[in-house]
Formats: C-alpha cells, sequence, structure tokens
C-alpha cells in the first residue's frame, strides 16, 4: 500500500479531521478522496460525521452494522442560530447552465462565513429536457463533479432531482453512488426526498419525482420543508407549523421574469427545536448578489422533539491553526 494511504489511515484512527489531514499531508481535498476512494476499493469502510462547520471527521468501520440512512449534522451546544444558504436546479450539463453563478454563490458563502449549502434537486440536467452540453449522462456527471467548487470547510446537502433520477432509469448509472465516491464534501440525502438532522429537530430536502410516477412519503406533522423543481421562490404555512420553501432556480433554464438565485437561511433554536426562521431571497443580476426580499416566520408553537439525544458536538482539533 502507497506511504500516504498509510499516512492517511494513521491519522484517521488518531481523529484528525478532513481539514487537519489535509494540512498534515499538503494533499487538496479532492486528492484525499480520491486516495479514500482506492482505499475504499481495497475494502475499507468509512463512517463519515458531518459538522456545521463544514468540517468532516472519518471513522474507519471495524465492526458489522445495521443500515441508517440518517444524515446527521453536528452542531456546537452554544450555536443557537444554524445559517445555510439554500440552492436548486443547477441542471449542470445543459447549454443554459451557470457555473459561474455557482461561483459566486461560494463567494458569498466564504464572505458571508456560511459553512453549509442545502440544494433542491435537479444537480445535471440528464436525459430530460432539451439544449444539452452535455448529452451523455456519464459526461453530465463528470464535468458536474468537476465544475463545482471544492472549498474548504464548504459542504453541500442536496436531494437528487427528476432530472438527476433520469440517468439512473435511462442508463443505470447511480448518480448518488458516484458523488459518494468521489465529492465527500457533496452530501445526497436521497432521490426525492431527504432529512438532515439538527440537533433535536430535522429538516427536509425535496424535488417532486411524480413524472416517474414515484410516490414519496407523506410529510407531516411539525416540519420545515426546502424544495426544488418549482424554479422560483415561494412559501406556504399549513397545519399550525408545517413551512414549505421553494427554492429559485442556480441558472438560465427558465421562461418568464424568475430571478436565478439563492436563500440564505437563520434557523434559531430553542432547547434544540427549531422555533424561528428567518428567509432571504437573494437574486443574480448582471453576475452580481442582491438582496431583494426577507420573510420571518414562528416555528415554535407546538412543536416538539423529535429525538432523543442532541446532535451537540466539536470536532477535537489536531492542529492549532
Amino acid at each position: 500500500m502507497a506511504e500516504v494511504m498509510i499516512k492517511i489511515l494513521e491519522l484517521i484512527n488518531e481523529e484528525y479531521t478532513l481539514d487537519d489531514i489535509s494540512l498534515v499531508t499538503g494533499l487538496s481535498y479532492r486528492q484525499i478522496y480520491n486516495y479514500l476512494t482506492i482505499l475504499s476499493n481495497k475494502g475499507f469502510e468509512f463512517e463519515r460525521k458531518y459538522y456545521s462547520t463544514g468540517d468532516i471527521l472519518y471513522r474507519l468501520r471495524k465492526e458489522l452494522v445495521t443500515s441508517n440512512n440518517a444524515i446527521n449534522l453536528y452542531t456546537g451546544s452554544d450555536e443557537k442560530v444554524f445559517r445555510t444558504l439554500l440552492i436548486s436546479d443547477l441542471h449542470l450539463g445543459n447549454k443554459l447552465q451557470r457555473v459561474d453563478y455557482i461561483n459566486l454563490i461560494f463567494e458569498y458563502c466564504i464572505r458571508e462565513n456560511i459553512h453549509i449549502i442545502l440544494c433542491g434537486g435537479d444537480f445535471i440536467d440528464g436525459y430530460l429536457g432539451r439544449d444539452k452540453l452535455y448529452s451523455d449522462g456519464e459526461e453530465q456527471i463528470k464535468q458536474a463533479l468537476s465544475d463545482y467548487p471544492v472549498i474548504r470547510n464548504i459542504l453541500t446537502f442536496t436531494v437528487l432531482g427528476d432530472h438527476d433520477y433520469s440517468v439512473l432509469n435511462s442508463t443505470g448509472q447511480n448518480f448518488m453512488r458516484v458523488i459518494n465516491n468521489y465529492r465527500h464534501d457533496i452530501i445526497p440525502v436521497g432521490y426525492g426526498q431527504g432529512s438532515i438532522n439538527l440537533k433535536n429537530d430535522k429538516v427536509y430536502l425535496c424535488h417532486n419525482l411524480s413524472r416517474y410516477k414515484i410516490n414519496l412519503p407523506a410529510i407531516g406533522g411539525k416540519s420545515i420543508v426546502f424544495s426544488g423543481h418549482s424554479h422560483k421562490m415561494q412559501t406556504f404555512m399549513r397545519d399550525d407549523n408545517y413551512l414549505q420553501l421553494s427554492i429559485p432556480l442556480l441558472c438560465d433554464l427558465y421562461d418568464d421574469n424568475r430571478l436565478p438565485g439563492a436563500v440564505k437561511a437563520e434557523l434559531t433554536f430553542n432547547n434544540g427545536v427549531i422555533i424561528k426562521g428567518v428567509f432571504e431571497q437573494l437574486a443574480i443580476i448582471n453576475n452580481d448578489i442582491f438582496e431583494v426580499g426577507k420573510i420571518s416566520v414562528d416555528l415554535g408553537a407546538g412543536k416538539k422533539q423529535n429525538q432523543q439525544v442532541q446532535l451537540e458536538d466539536k470536532p477535537k482539533r489536531k492542529i492549532l491553526i
């Protein structure tokens, strides 16, 4: 086994974070992902622990475990407000894709000290629609993972939409599997629907798969749902504190006056439960980002904790920076 991979395994066993492994070895995040993929092909299994600081802690799995599809995002015990950026419908692989918009979003996250991006799906254009920049799904996947920025301490959690699913449905190639292998900073939560556990609460990411006659489980109760597919920002409340927010698109694939952009979200916690959300629409105009509207929603009345243990933790820093 190559010396560099032996060193990576040693650092993982000593509970070094991704950021620290990069600093010790001098390897980029992309290089580390590639070495971990080689190690996975050799039979090593790794668990990943994601932090709201944008860091990842790996654990070498040395025992059999039952499958668990829950995605946990760990926060600090003193973190009362969770800040994130919502994006959706990138449609990478279409002629109307805008990689420059995506780069603007990452620059905004760096400037605003935001470490977590939540994506509402249609990461690639797949086999649906027209005006393909790359007609082949495999080429779209390859180019998307190359074009999507890798920035230190920024993680993207994404649901996969109907355009993403079209590749699996047409060729059998699972985009979710490719992401898991090669881009650990992009975390897929599932096709059509998935959730992220935050402290004693959770948020859902959704994207409509009805064209494939896939019926997703109903989301009820006191829930917060961020969804793609509609290509525009809109919000509605139902059943007291069920909030659904549709995310604007992040490309030029539209046929009316919808503005491409994103949504900056701030979720406030009380006893580990989300009690308030502030959502600010960001529009991209002439290659610049403008704040065009803000709403504040009370989410606290009647909400109950849905987990026994709060997901609060901080990675142990092995290196003083």
